[in-house]
């Protein structure tokens, strides 16, 4: 990207004074070097050269360029001085200008055929190998598709198991304290979870079926009341309510309990959110914009909800320590507006006002890890308007940038992460729902 002598603009001359004598009167210059042009041969920008242009009659240069292939596509991308200029004088994010990666974050995804209408996907250890399997939850066909890891991040053709109508999400743990990793599965056209036990090989049992609300959107685990076993949570869209299913501790589960939410429960996740050393629950409404705190009363029981706004009509939620203070963050995908909103915790479940981030066309899922190996959890957003992911990287203060786009199946609605190949990082896997598919993305850096 070349800078004509028309853009000598007030903004851009300002933040080249900032380095104007430093830099021209040094004879050394620092230079990002890349094949950008793809000729076999390294191009080379330096900033220093921009000042001489501007200020000294030098040649026209290119801006100073960070180059790797971010979006996994084979060529060389770069990123330039826009993003300075935009923070320092239009008020916009704080950039990252330092070296950037030699290599891409991520391999381009590899995708593996589902069932119909892929909604949610899950990873766990389900035939005890000590590597991670794949689950994916198939809307349309009502089944859950059983992809088994041969240890480096591939996988075998699927298995399938059957459940109630229309499935749209799935968790995995150990249900009945057997050592071995059991499913379970949000069936929102029939108004119940079913559970499947592991046989302790990683097949499955027929489901058993569990009562909850109207229309439950997701289902997630938790042991709630401390007694040592993962209990069952679902948001439920038509009856504006949570419903909680205790766990005997043998698999099987209590009655629903249901407590009342704001709008169209579409998600539900936990964390310790007030200190207080039990699990409490966020849920996302989405036709209020807004996520519903329920805490924890220390024995499974749980408050009237307080609500906090989101972006328009959430989709889904996840909850993570964004700025590394010991508190569990908010953040929640907003299809109405494209894109992400972050909030932060006070440390005691209140939530400062959401900042947002544009991510790609109707964003859907969205999960958080460390992906680049800085001790910072990033970001992962799946857009169903688009065949790709978005990643945001921290900055180390909760704040993000350097978004880069990986493609994978058409339609992606679901993403999540977990370490696939064994190389220490964390990879990603999707539900594509308009490929029939799921993606497997491989982390490419190194801790």
């Amino acid at each position: 990207m070349l800078f004509s002598k028309s853009l000598r603009v007030g903004s851009i001359i300002a933040i080249s004074m900032l380095f104007m004598f430093a830099w021209h009167v040094s004879p050394v210059r620092g230079a990002e070097c890349g094949d950008v042009d793809n000729n076999g041969t390294i191009d080379i920008s330096d900033l220093s050269y921009f000042v001489d242009y501007l200020f000294f009659t030098g040649p026209v240069p290119a801006p100073r360029v960070c180059f790797g292939d971010w979006d996994a596509t084979g060529a060389v991308d770069m990123s330039d001085l826009s993003a300075i200029i935009d923070h320092l004088f239009f008020g916009g994010p704080s950039p990252s200008v330092g070296c950037c990666a030699a290599k891409p974050l991520f391999a381009s995804g590899v995708e593996y055929s589902s069932g119909t209408g892929p909604h949610s996907t899950f990873s766990a250890d389900l035939n005890g190998d000590h590597h991670p399997d794949l689950i994916v939850a198939n809307d349309l066909d009502a089944t859950v598709s059983v992809y088994f890891n041969h240890g480096d991040g591939t996988f075998v053709d699927r298995n399938t198991y059957a459940v109630e109508s229309n499935p749209l999400s799935v968790f995995a743990a150990d249900f009945n304290g057997d050592g071995h990793i059991d499913i379970a599965a949000a069936t929102v056209n029939a108004n119940s979870v079913s559970v499947l036990l592991n046989r302790g090989n990683g097949t499955f049992y027929p489901y058993s079926t569990y009562a909850v609300d109207q229309k439950p959107k997701c289902v997630y685990g938790a042991d709630l009341d401390a007694d040592g076993d993962v209990d069952l949570i679902t948001a439920n869209a038509y009856s504006n309510d949570i419903s909680i299913l205790m766990n005997y501790g043998n698999g099987i589960f209590t009655h629903a309990a249901d407590y009342p939410i704001v709008a169209r429960g579409q998600c539900v996740r936990t964390a310790d959110l007030d200190g207080d050393g039990d699990l409490d629950i966020a849920a996302l409404n989405q036709n209020d914009n807004s996520v519903s705190i329920l805490l924890n009363d220390g024995h499974g029981s749980f408050t009237d909800q307080v609500p906090f706004q989101v972006g328009s009509w959430p989709h889904w939620l996840f909850v993570c320590d964004l700025n590394n203070d010991g508190r569990q963050d908010i953040v929640t995908t907003n299809q109405g507006t494209d894109s992400i909103s972050v909030l932060f915790n006070d440390g005691h479940a209140s939530f400062a006002s959401r900042i947002d981030y544009q991510v790609g066309p109707n964003p859907r899922g969205v999960y958080a890890a460390d992906f680049d190996g800085d001790g910072h959890p990033d970001l992962a957003v799946a857009n169903f308007g688009a065949d790709f992911i978005t990643i945001l990287l921290n900055r180390g203060d909760g704040t993000f940038g350097t978004l880069m786009n990986i493609t994978v199946g058409a339609n992606p609605i679901f993403v999540i992460g977990d370490d696939l190949d064994g190389n220490g990082t964390v990879d990603l896997h999707t539900a594509n729902y308009g490929g029939n598919s799921a993606s497997v993305i491989k982390n490419l850096t190194n801790h």
